[in-house]
């Protein structure tokens, strides 16, 4: 009788890499949490550290950075704070709400506005002032442009503008209303970097407007196109100097997530990533932001009720999707981030607390980052089972001090991700011991192969691809 001969092969092993979970497990499981890629090497994402705490178990609204004024503006429960560049924190006034997403913005006149989606309220720094304006609507949302605030106007189907360099002034003949579709005015946003031109965003579609300089009303609406899709939550709406991301909804599709430059859109949720929000039961309580991080633009976008309970960022630098968590694997607890001295503040819906954001930061206030990356599952084309003999891969060790009991954890699935085994567990090498490879031996029989490994210690992790060996 002829012995048949053992197949064996080496395979790459897919430690770098993204969130591609599809529709369903069996099509990919693939997906990683607090972690991202920078120049092909898996990363950690940043940590972060309290730095004030301002209301024990309060709630972050909003924040602002204000570059003339030399500090930030931000908003927790009914009271707006400012910090300057020493830290230095001091109340500046209250509003009549206490809860829900706050948007503010600056004017040339040393005029900061803030609307809580009832009212506008206008800090003077150059006077000294705080207080709320009177107007004629209710303000659901507000930006600037061309030395004018531009205000939604609640549940219509317009928006408003303020005198020039005078937010406490809103002229009446000073409104534009909605044209493509039956639609009210969910929020207008001065596109980045496209002088005079601003998104009229609703529920279900988005027109483009340009400032013309004309007398009576200065905007115009582009005649040419609009975007098809309006904003499910206007708390998602977030830009960057090329960029403006929101996610998106009509009268005929679901949540998805789109980009525009003002020149063109495109969505760039993924099948699984629309399948995922297809699942969410409360885009109501959802919020975005974007900052530029290493030289990465990141946009982040957090669903925090209960019932969802999840964070997304996409990395516009590799098309790429991730998790972000809290310690507890919940959605992650910034709101919204601002950039300041040098580096990045933000406010959390879940405290009153101000904290930094920073690379520096190996945990997330002390308390450990729970890092996974699930990998691509391996199948055979015949779907023939196989023998896992080994795996390896790069990974940087000798950076950790004798109190961080840091380990990397790895379990197995044999059935496409939907259950993993119990976990072996490596140790990671001391301070000055600069071992680099992590090895596993001895996997098992199956014809379905994903790994799993989890990054345990309060020190940063940056591993590479490896490889496995199987046969048949």
């Amino acid at each position: 009788m002829t012995k048949k001969s053992v197949v064996a092969q080496t395979l790459p092993l897919k430690i770098v890499g993204s969130n591609k979970f599809g529709r369903y497990n069996k099509i990919s499981s693939e997906a990683t949490f607090n972690m991202f890629i920078s120049d092909g090497w898996m990363v950690p994402f940043p940590g972060h550290k309290k730095i004030y705490e301002v209301i024990e178990g309060g709630e972050g609204r909003g924040i602002f950075t204000s570059t003339r004024l030399g500090a930030i503006i931000f908003v927790i429960d009914q009271v707006v704070y400012t910090m300057n560049e020493n830290l230095s924190i001091n109340q500046l006034g209250e509003l009549q709400t206490y809860s829900g997403p706050i948007y503010i913005e600056e004017n040339n006149a040393k005029q900061i506005a803030l609307c809580d989606q009832e009212h506008i309220y206008l800090y003077d720094y150059l006077n000294s002032t705080f207080g709320q304006i009177d107007t004629d609507f209710i303000p659901n949302y507000i930006d600037f442009q061309d030395g004018r605030f531009l205000a939604a106007v609640k549940g219509e189907p317009l928006y408003r503008l303020s005198d020039i360099n005078d937010g406490t002034k809103w002229p009446t003949d000073q409104e534009g209303d909605f044209q493509t579709k039956a639609d009210n005015v969910k929020a207008v946003i001065s596109l980045p970097g496209k002088a005079g031109q601003i998104l009229v965003v609703g529920g279900i579609v988005t027109e483009p407007w340009k400032d013309i300089g004309y007398q009576l009303f200065p905007y115009q609406r582009s005649g040419s196109y609009n975007i098809d899709y309006g904003v499910a939550n206007e708390a998602t709406i977030a830009k960057s100097d090329q960029f403006v991301v929101w996610l998106g909804v009509n009268e005929k599709s679901g949540l998805a997530l789109f980009v525009t430059d003002g020149g063109s859109s495109k969505q760039i949720s993924t099948d699984g990533i629309n399948a995922k929000f297809g699942q969410v039961v409360h885009p109501e309580e959802s919020y975005g932001s974007l900052f530029k991080k290493d030289g990465h633009l990141i946009y982040l976008l957090t669903f925090s009720h209960a019932d969802d309970n999840f964070t997304l960022i996409y990395d516009f630098n590799n098309d790429s999707f991730y998790y972000i968590t809290d310690e507890y694997m919940g959605h992650h607890i910034a709101r919204k981030i601002s950039f300041f001295n040098n580096t990045y503040y933000f406010i959390s819906e879940n405290d009153g607390n101000l904290y930094e954001l920073n690379t520096k930061y190996g945990s997330f206030d002390g308390k450990e980052i729970p890092r996974v990356r699930v990998c691509e599952t391996y199948r055979r084309p015949d779907s023939d089972p196989f023998i896992v003999d080994n795996l390896s891969f790069v990974t940087e060790q000798g950076q950790f001090d004798y109190t961080d009991n840091a380990r990397i954890d790895m379990s197995v699935s044999r059935d496409g991700g939907y259950s993993f085994s119990n976990y072996v567990q490596m140790e990671m090498k001391k301070i000055g011991d600069r071992a680099n490879m992590y090895d596993e031996y001895n996997l098992g029989y199956m014809n379905e192969f994903t790994p799993q490994f989890r990054f345990y210690g309060k020190e940063r992790f940056v591993s590479k691809n490896g490889v496995f060996n199987v046969h048949q």
